[in-house]
C-alpha cells in the first residue's frame, strides 16, 4: 500500500466528482483504490456509498480509539517503568548478596562440622 499522503496526488482522491447531494452520501466505487480501501470498512450497509450516518460513526470509532490509543500508551510507559524498577532491585539484591557471601567463613557450613567432628572423635 502506497504511504504517500492523498493531498499530493489529487488525481487519485477527487471527491467532488463521487459526491451524490440528493441523497447526501459519497459514492466510493469512483474512487482510487487506496481510498476506496480506506473507506470500504465505514459503508456499512454495502451499498457502495458512504452517507451521513456512516461518517457519524466514523467519527465516532475513531474518538473512541483515539483514546484506546492513549490508554494503551500510558500502559506501556507503566509497564516500562514496573520492569525497569524491577531491573534495579534486581540487580541491588545481587550485589548486596554477592558482597555478604564474600565476608562468610571460608569453612563449610560455617565450621560446624569440623568442630563437631574433632570434638567427638572415636
Amino acid at each position: 500500500m502506497n504511504n504517500a499522503p492523498l493531498a499530493r496526488e489529487p488525481s487519485r482522491f477527487t471527491i467532488s466528482e463521487s459526491v451524490d447531494a440528493e441523497n447526501n452520501c459519497i459514492d466510493i466505487s469512483s474512487l482510487g483504490k487506496d481510498v476506496k480501501d480506506a473507506l470500504k470498512p465505514f459503508d456499512t450497509n454495502g451499498d457502495g456509498r458512504i452517507d451521513i450516518h456512516e461518517i457519524a460513526l466514523a467519527g465516532m470509532i475513531h474518538q473512541h480509539l483515539k483514546g484506546a490509543y492513549a490508554l494503551l500508551q500510558k500502559a506501556f510507559a507503566g509497564v516500562v517503568i514496573v520492569l525497569l524498577i524491577l531491573g534495579v532491585t534486581l540487580a541491588s539484591l545481587s550485589y548486596v548478596f554477592a558482597e555478604s557471601a564474600q565476608e562468610t567463613n571460608d569453612r563449610p557450613l560455617g565450621g560446624w562440622r569440623c568442630r563437631r567432628l574433632q570434638g567427638h572423635a572415636r
